[in-house]
């Protein structure tokens, strides 16, 4: 049975190309709304990884001041699956192109185990990689 990936994107260009690399060796659930992606992400037992954009539009009903304005929305995904993420646990890769230190920075201070959360560069991750991290950290963290 293959694996379930939570792919949390708004960017269609960026979202097709991988979506369909990772179809070949896993079931991916594609979500462009955070908040309809959080929903889900709290309610599968199932999911082995998550694949989360850090800017996306600030969800219906967040405050904006909470994303900051939808720069750091995933990061608001992660502070609201932090104790999910840990106890199950779900290995979650990050990508964005704004300042890894600073969103590494933001990550650490939630404090996960080392290696649960990955961060990497959006624009450097090809398909192909995106689809060997994820073999990777799903075999590390859900056996």
């Amino acid at each position: 049975m293959k694996r379930l990936i939570l792919f949390v994107d708004d960017d269609r260009y960026y979202a097709y190309s991988w979506i369909e690399v990772l179809r070949s060796d896993f079931n991916v659930e594609h979500r462009r709304d955070p908040l309809s992606a959080l929903l889900r992400a709290q309610t599968l037992p199932e999911i082995d990884c998550i694949v989360l954009d850090v800017m996306m539009p600030t969800p219906e009903g967040v405050g904006a001041s909470e994303t900051a304005d939808g720069f750091e929305t995933g990061l608001w995904f992660l502070e609201k699956l932090v104790i999910r993420i840990k106890d199950l646990p779900i290995p979650v890769i990050v990508l964005t192109n704004r300042d890894l230190n600073l969103i590494q920075a933001r990550i650490d201070n939630l404090r996960f185990q080392k290696g649960l959360v990955e961060v990497r560069r959006k624009l450097d991750v090809g398909t192909e990689m995106l689809k060997q991290i994820v073999h990777d950290l799903v075999s590390r963290w859900r056996r």
